[in-house]
């Protein structure tokens, strides 16, 4: 464990949350020289596929941060991407990321799964003896005052107090956090009915060209190949969100529908929501928030977890700051004001207007938002 600072606080900062964000966080205060405890309610790191794609933004904080080597090696790079309509074999989309060559080190989409990019993340984290990582502890109380913030941690059938100058909740849409700090998060649910599934395919269909895609009256369905034999298959359609379980013959379907019809095994399925909210301010006090606890908007794009991670680039410096004695409501005022303007500001809008015109339109529309797409990307740089 840290030793305890000589200020009173057991740790300067605690974070609630070990997804990728808040590993993320921790560890950019690593390599900030701050130390700090990080506490996650799970017994472990995910084992869920969730967000499996890292841009090239993130890719740069992350490399500054030593850990994009490993993420590299681990995963596929994307540098050309080609977004393949099922049902004319053609490129709905086809964009090449080497036009960044001259701005980006080794531009491209890398696809990976987010329980690998987690346990590498802590991997990296655990290297730099600066952070106690405690799974299996649940935030149950926050208060702060004038001198730092106290988190209640449960675990075992006991309570810890962690006595810190900041706290940062990076705990997820249902984050304890912001609702203990008496954040609003406003916004609205989309009139959609998603389901998320990962299956094996262990026949020819594993050598099909990806990302593939089929676009019906109903919505679209999608399909990204994660690694040898694993695919991520997602189906998005308008309608009232539903709350029965998927059943394996409606997996089926969806996967026959992109990648042919044959057997599969189905190794989680899941229906969920596409919200869109954010709180009004990153900030209250000494209590900061990051990633999906400050903003979730529609998954269209892999923006989620990227926004949150590049949220951490800004606060992790400016915590390192506050806390080596430059302005703190100056520095930590910054972050807010600059993230949510580009989270809440930009990505979340861009996301809006793409969900809207690509997932909540008829298929004839969706198909000339395509074309136009298509014949945006053909103009040269």
């Amino acid at each position: 464990m840290p030793s305890v600072p000589d200020d009173g606080h057991d740790v300067p900062v605690v974070v609630v949350g070990a997804g990728p964000v808040g590993l993320s966080l921790a560890l950019g205060l690593a390599r900030c020289g701050v130390r700090c405890i990080l506490v996650e309610r799970e017994p472990s790191t995910s084992v869920r596929s969730k967000a499996p794609g890292i841009h090239v933004r993130t890719r740069e904080v992350l490399r500054r941060w030593g850990c994009d080597a490993r993420l590299r090696a681990a995963g596929t790079l994307l540098r050309t991407l080609r977004l393949h309509d099922v049902a004319t074999g053609r490129p709905l989309i086809d964009a090449d990321f080497g036009v960044l060559d001259v701005e980006a080190r080794d531009p491209g989409v890398l696809v990976l799964e987010q329980s690998a990019t987690e346990r590498l993340l802590l991997d990296a984290l655990r290297e730099t003896d600066a952070c106690e990582v405690v799974f299996g502890a649940e935030a149950v109380d926050l208060a702060q005052d004038g001198d730092g913030v106290t988190v209640t941690v449960a675990q075992g059938g006991t309570q810890r107090a962690l006595r810190a100058a900041y706290a940062v909740g990076c705990d997820g849409a249902g984050s304890f956090v912001r609702a203990a700090a008496g954040w609003d998060f406003a916004g609205t649910t989309y009139r959609m009915r998603p389901v998320l599934c990962d299956v094996r395919i262990d026949d020819e269909r594993d050598l099909l060209p990806w990302p593939r895609l089929r676009s019906d009256r109903g919505g679209l369905t999608a399909a990204l190949r994660l690694r040898a034999g694993v695919w991520r298959v997602i189906r998005l359609e308008r309608g009232e969100p539903a709350t029965e379980g998927v059943s394996d013959d409606e997996v089926e379907r969806y996967v026959a529908a992109v990648l042919g019809p044959a057997p599969v095994e189905v190794e989680w399925a899941s229906r969920f929501r596409i919200h869109r909210r954010s709180v009004d301010r990153f900030r209250r006090g000494r209590v900061l928030l990051a990633g999906d606890a400050a903003h979730v908007h529609s998954p269209i794009g892999g923006q989620g977890m990227n926004a949150g991670i590049q949220d951490t680039a800004t606060l992790a410096w400016t915590l390192a700051a506050a806390l080596a004695g430059g302005d703190a409501d100056r520095l930590l005022d910054a972050y807010d004001s600059e993230r949510r303007g580009v989270v809440v500001g930009d990505v979340s809008r861009y996301t809006d207007v793409l969900t809207r015109i690509y997932l909540q339109t008829p298929a004839r529309v969706r198909a000339g938002a395509f074309a136009a797409l298509r014949a945006v990307l053909r103009v040269p740089r």
